[in-house]
């Protein structure tokens, strides 16, 4: 726990390969005393994997991952929620290596067992669902990437509101697709609705930061607005 504690810490400050050493040695350890099969394993492999994708180091991730998911399977079925979520993050991980076609059935395996384990409404299948919708942009399916960015709106609107910003980051990515569509007007106002959003949670939080940080956090939040205009 304290190797894997120090790599976490290490990666915060952007020093992954230092990092992963250190995880290394964790999971090492993990598989000694829980063996190679075990949850702790599988558990430990898919922080490794998340550490790994962040720092575009995405074969070892791409590895990790499918250790994970190879685990859960064996553990828990070819049903259970962990699997689905190591299958997403193992789809995703492909995703970023522009390897669309081969995360297609893996993403589409990941959707299928988080909507039958916990409902098409949980937050978890949502997840999946926009992968599902970042998945069709890569291949070009433009009109699938609609739908699906149609669904996680829904789910994210129902589940956490129409100002969470896991709503508004979807509201954005929809809008990039309907203006590849050449839906215009559809953009224009999904686009508006965004920057209101982000314009009014930045006026909150102006409000109760010192005038160099509200300054800061304006400018960084100022893309959505420069969209919609």
């Amino acid at each position: 726990d304290a190797l894997n504690g120090l790599g976490q810490l290490l990666v915060q400050m952007g020093d992954y390969p230092s990092s992963h050493q250190y995880q290394l040695r964790a999971l090492a350890i993990v598989e000694k005393r829980a063996g190679k099969s075990s949850p702790e394993m599988a558990d430990t492999l898919i922080g490794m994997g998340n550490n790994a994708r962040n720092a575009e180091d995405y074969l070892n991730a791409k590895a990790y991952f499918e250790r994970a998911a190879a685990i859960y399977e064996e553990l828990y079925g070819p049903r259970n929620t962990k699997l689905g979520g190591a299958l997403d993050n193992l789809g995703h991980t492909l995703m970023d290596m522009r390897r669309f076609a081969e995360a297609q059935p893996i993403v589409e395996r990941a959707l299928a067992i988080q909507t039958e384990a916990l409902g098409a409404r949980h937050p978890w299948t949502a997840n999946v669902i926009q992968d599902m919708a970042k998945l069709e942009v890569g291949l070009g399916n433009y009109p699938k990437a609609r739908d699906y960015y149609q669904q996680n709106l829904a789910i994210w609107r129902e589940v956490l509101g129409p100002e969470h910003p896991f709503t508004v980051a979807s509201m954005t990515q929809y809008c990039d697709v309907l203006a590849y569509l050449g839906q215009y007007r559809e953009a224009l106002d999904v686009a508006v609705k965004a920057a209101e959003i982000r314009r009014d949670d930045i006026i909150r939080t102006v409000r109760t930061v010192d005038e160099r940080q509200a300054l800061r956090y304006a400018a960084l939040d100022s893309s959505l607005m420069d969209t919609a205009m």
